[in-house]
């Protein structure tokens, strides 16, 4: 299913302590930083997480980051591979919806790495993410090197449904 976001509240000046990572709106994007320190009740500093600038925000422009954010972009192969790159592109889809290309790079990315780590030499084929007509389908494939010739035989859509005819 789709990924659902959390409408995160700004965060109370009273839970912004030094060291903390938060998600920033900032110059018509969102990103990501880390509090260096609360000035008042109504300002913090941060660093920005991409480049590290730092600026004085409103209190009200800092969120909590994405409950997904908590762990390292990284994606599982073998067998979860359907399933975990979509989780990833879901999760980068996410990002970009709030304005965040860097962190959603970084989960693309991570789908990317892991579509790239699959064992060639499975006597059954690879596992292979094909997209047709938008729609991402798990799949097993198999090449001969020799002849440059390949198959890939269509096994479920990731979003579950079965191939049609």
């Amino acid at each position: 299913g789709a990924l659902q976001l959390a409408v995160m509240a700004p965060m109370e000046a009273a839970s912004l302590l030094a060291g903390a990572s938060v998600r920033v709106s900032w110059q018509e994007a969102s990103r990501r930083a880390t509090v260096a320190c609360l000035h008042g009740e109504a300002q913090v500093e941060v660093l920005f997480d991409d480049d590290a600038s730092d600026a004085l925000v409103d209190v009200a422009a800092v969120r909590p980051l994405e409950a997904f954010e908590s762990t390292p972009p990284a994606c599982a192969g073998g067998e979860l591979l359907a399933e975990e790159a979509a989780r990833c592109r879901e999760e980068g889809n996410a990002l970009y919806r709030m304005s965040d290309a860097a962190a959603a790079a970084e989960r693309y990315s991570a789908a990317i790495v892991s579509l790239g780590r699959v064992d060639a030499g499975s006597a059954d084929g690879v596992p292979v993410l094909a997209v047709v007509d938008r729609v991402i389908w798990a799949c097993r494939g198999t090449w001969r090197q020799k002849q440059d010739l390949g198959e890939v035989r269509f096994r479920q859509r990731v979003d579950g449904r079965a191939p049609q005819g």
